[in-house]
């Protein structure tokens, strides 16, 4: 009847009202991008896309997904749309230092091979990963433990953060973590002795560690090959160098004789080690 009708009639924009707002916004880029032309489509991406930057870092944040999937999602808009200059975030796929695992979408791989360094070489603070070496606010030494390694990767993860099971996978060996069923009460530790031990101000929300503005502008962070001790050294010079004993400084030298990052030659009775060129 009429009166039915005019119900219905009433009812419909509160459906569409309903309906759209209920789009996830991945699939509201591609369907409003679809359905419009002109300067009205690229008015309409370069909103969605705002959107979703905006959408998928509070979700971050909240602890509800990791940031691979937003990298993996960017450069899935990128290979399909033409990202307009006012939206070029969508590529920080590229530019990001976060330590993710690669994986390919669509046949381009996303990789974490590519990353070297972040930060400021002049940096009295520094970590090298490759190497070990490390200077954090007074501490000098040579081989990370944990802690360091965890700086390490938040470092990298900048602004983003890690949550507690991606920072736990990342420094722990695989044996260990495949048994490390109190995940949370581990990098809360690991927290503790960073701010506490090495000074190094990290934060945690939502089981998702940040280190502070200040940590990501004071530390460099390298995967370079080369070491910072002068060349031609012996196992007391190394030992001197790095504020270790003997014992530590025979475990490292081991290591990097193996990674071949350093040889060694007889000179007299003293093994002497030169640096990789």
């Amino acid at each position: 009847d009429k009166k039915g009708a005019a119900d219905v009639g009433k009812e419909i924009p509160y459906l569409k009202s309903e309906y759209d707002s209920n789009i996830p916004i991945f699939e509201r880029i591609f369907i409003e991008h679809a359905i419009s032309s002109g300067r009205e489509q690229k008015d309409k991406l370069i909103k969605n896309l705002n959107n979703f930057r905006d959408t998928f870092e509070q979700k971050i944040f909240q602890g509800k997904i990791n940031p691979e999937r937003y990298f993996g999602l960017g450069l899935y808009l990128d290979s399909l749309l033409e990202i307009p200059n006012e939206c070029d975030f969508i590529r920080q796929y590229k530019r990001t230092s976060y330590p993710y695992p690669s994986y390919t979408i669509l046949g381009r791989k996303i990789e974490d091979d590519n990353f070297t360094e972040k930060g400021h070489q002049d940096n009295h603070n520094f970590i090298n990963v490759h190497t070990q070496e490390y200077n954090i606010n007074g501490k000098k030494g040579i081989g990370l433990n944990n802690e360091l390694r965890a700086a390490f990767n938040l470092i990298r993860a900048d602004y983003f953060g890690l949550s507690f099971e991606t920072l736990a996978s990342l420094i722990y060996s695989h044996e260990d973590f495949a048994g490390l069923f109190l995940i949370k009460d581990r990098i809360k530790q690991i927290i503790y002795r960073l701010k506490n031990h090495y000074n190094i101000d990290v934060k945690a929300k939502n089981y998702r560690a940040f280190a502070s503005k200040e940590v990501l502008n004071n530390i460099y962070i390298s995967k370079s090959e080369r070491m910072i001790i002068k060349n031609n050294f012996s196992i007391l010079d190394f030992m001197e160098f790095y504020e270790i004993s003997q014992s530590k400084a025979k475990i490292q030298i081991k290591r990097l004789l193996e990674l071949e990052f350093i040889t060694s030659r007889l000179v007299g009775r003293r093994n002497i080690y030169s640096k990789k060129e």
